[in-house]
């Protein structure tokens, strides 16, 4: 078992060694909102337009993107990114940061993915008021036509307001972490059958825990967890990869018996 282990390590090492964060595409906003595509249906009191604070609020000082409604009528305000070509990028990765005011049941937030044919949802923002880093594997989708879609909806009938703010989008493949000069502390017990622990992380920092084959396909996105459910897995070795405050960790092997 020692032996298969090793050899195991020694092979995902190669896989990973060198292997860059490629950003596929990004927008900060800080120049506008030129490049995308605002669609609006109702009467909102503002469309999405870019603005540097918002009742003080601001994510990092600079512009961001914006569509609020005083009112609480029905509308509809989305805004899409260009195309941009991920047909080859596996596994790929949307992060943005979002501020989400929930004041009724009729608000959502929508963010959607273009996956060369159709829209899909990764996505949905209600109630509740949120505000953070939001990171989704989209690698499902990856397409050469691919685009990024941020949508407020609101159904009407509450005299409340809506906000739906986003900035720093961003778009990219795998990062480069080699096991071999892995700084992270590895989850354990590993070997494991049901569950997997994680040392010094705190739960309200992790925004993305995925469980990859060592080909690098995803196999599960789990909860935000310290400790990981692996009970559902076949047994085999697989990738645990985990995002926290937005940045990635080193992927880390394990095996589940």
């Amino acid at each position: 078992m020692k032996k298969i282990v090793i050899l195991l390590f020694i092979a995902f090492s190669l896989f990973v060694t060198g292997q860059a964060q490629t950003i596929v595409y990004q927008e900060d906003f800080n120049s506008g909102i030129s490049s995308w595509t605002v669609y609006s249906s109702g009467t909102a009191t503002q469309s999405w337009d870019t603005t540097s604070t918002h009742y003080a609020f601001s994510f990092d000082g600079t512009p961001f993107i914006i569509t609020y409604d005083w009112s609480g009528i029905t509308m509809v305000e989305e805004i899409s990114s260009p195309t941009f070509n991920a047909a080859t990028s596996n596994p790929l990765f949307l992060t943005y940061e979002f501020s989400f005011m929930y004041q009724s049941t009729a608000l959502q937030g929508l963010v959607d993915v273009y996956d060369g044919s159709a829209w899909q949802n990764v996505r949905t923002f209600s109630g509740t008021d949120t505000v953070g880093i939001d990171t989704i594997d989209i690698s499902a989708y990856a397409n050469a036509n691919m685009q990024v879609r941020f949508t407020a909806s609101c159904s009407g009938g509450y005299n409340w307001e809506h906000d739906f703010m986003i900035d720093n989008v961003k778009v990219y493949e795998m990062p480069a972490t080699a096991i071999s000069e892995n700084d992270s502390q590895p989850p354990y017990p590993n070997p494991s059958e049901n569950a997997l622990t994680l040392k010094d992380i705190n739960e309200a920092d992790i925004d993305f825990i995925g469980i990859y084959s060592v080909s690098g396909d995803l196999v599960k996105v789990c909860e935000k967890k310290t400790v990981i459910d692996i009970s559902d897995l076949e047994a085999g070795s697989y990738i645990l990869r985990i995002i926290v405050n937005g940045a990635f960790t080193d992927d880390m092997l394990f095996i589940k018996q």
